[in-house]
């Protein structure tokens, strides 16, 4: 049990390092969510959650995410993106009320290169890119990418008895709405709208899942919902996600130890391990 609420103690400090980065915000589990569910249908290049924090923070240390938007404002895109032509037709699309930006920032485009953008404005204008570009898909392509083309639109979960809804994009991430609601004349929450909300990360584990579940009272019917809504959530997609992170980690690990070290049977063994891992990756990467 101690070892089990030192484990959660490390998480939640985790948790808290992770408040403020851009690519921990909603908006960027959004735009993941978005390229891991029309990836496939876009052919557009995977995108990891350190690859976008990257190319928010600095665009110069990575050019993946450019390479996204590129191809969804236009298919035929290829690297290397010719970033300020890029942008140029970005603010055309915005001024056709096709990507759908804050007039604020809208204006600031208008007047200054991408560059010179806040990390938060870049990733305001690539979620706006991926709401613009998410396809109609027929019957058939929704069984196959298993999600509606507003997939990445996530509903809440629920909410509390503050009434703050919880959040989740498909990902090992759980969002809510943060600071408790103001009450209204006869005590009852008054919904804030959604530009006035502030979003914080409550979850990036299954333990800390858990911790946030353990936390809401049986008795309120609303949190009764909601936990068994996050209960969902933790067995068909954190658990899973959790695990597959775990066993690519021992995995990388594996990899890393020299082989010399190992005996002439486990040297075979390896050297076989390795050569299908790599069978395997060249199948996916024919596929893709």
């Amino acid at each position: 049990a101690e070892e089990a609420e030192d484990k959660l103690a490390l998480e939640k400090e985790r948790l808290a390092s992770l408040q403020g980065k851009v690519a921990y915000t909603w908006e960027a589990c959004a735009c993941l969510r978005f390229v891991r569910i029309f990836g496939g249908l876009l052919k557009l290049p995977k995108l990891a959650r350190d690859e976008l924090q990257a190319a928010l923070t600095d665009p110069a240390t990575s050019s993946l995410l450019l390479e996204v938007l590129a191809k969804l404002v236009n298919s035929a895109a290829q690297p290397p993106i010719d970033e300020a032509a890029w942008f140029t037709d970005v603010v055309e699309l915005m001024r056709a009320d096709v990507v759908k930006v804050p007039t604020r920032l809208a204006a600031r485009c208008t007047a200054c290169a991408y560059r010179d953008l806040e990390p938060q404005e870049r990733l305001r204008i690539a979620l706006a890119i991926c709401e613009a570009a998410a396809p109609e898909c027929s019957p058939e392509q929704l069984t196959s990418i298993g999600c509606s083309a507003d997939g990445m639109r996530a509903l809440p979960l629920g909410r509390d008895k503050h009434r703050r809804a919880y959040y989740h994009f498909g990902d090992e991430l759980l969002f809510r709405e943060a600071g408790d609601l103001p009450g209204d004349a006869d005590g009852q929450a008054v919904l804030a709208q959604p530009q006035d909300l502030r979003w914080e990360i409550v979850a990036l584990s299954v333990s800390t899942w858990e911790a946030v579940v353990a936390e809401l009272s049986g008795k309120n019917s609303r949190e009764r919902q909601l936990r068994v809504a996050l209960e969902e959530c933790i067995e068909d997609t954190v658990a899973p996600l959790e695990a597959r992170r775990k066993l690519l980690a021992r995995e990388a690990a594996r990899a890393a130890r020299p082989i010399e070290r190992m005996s002439a049977r486990q040297q075979v063994k390896e050297a076989e391990r390795r050569s299908r891992l790599l069978q395997q990756q060249e199948v996916r990467r024919t596929a893709a």
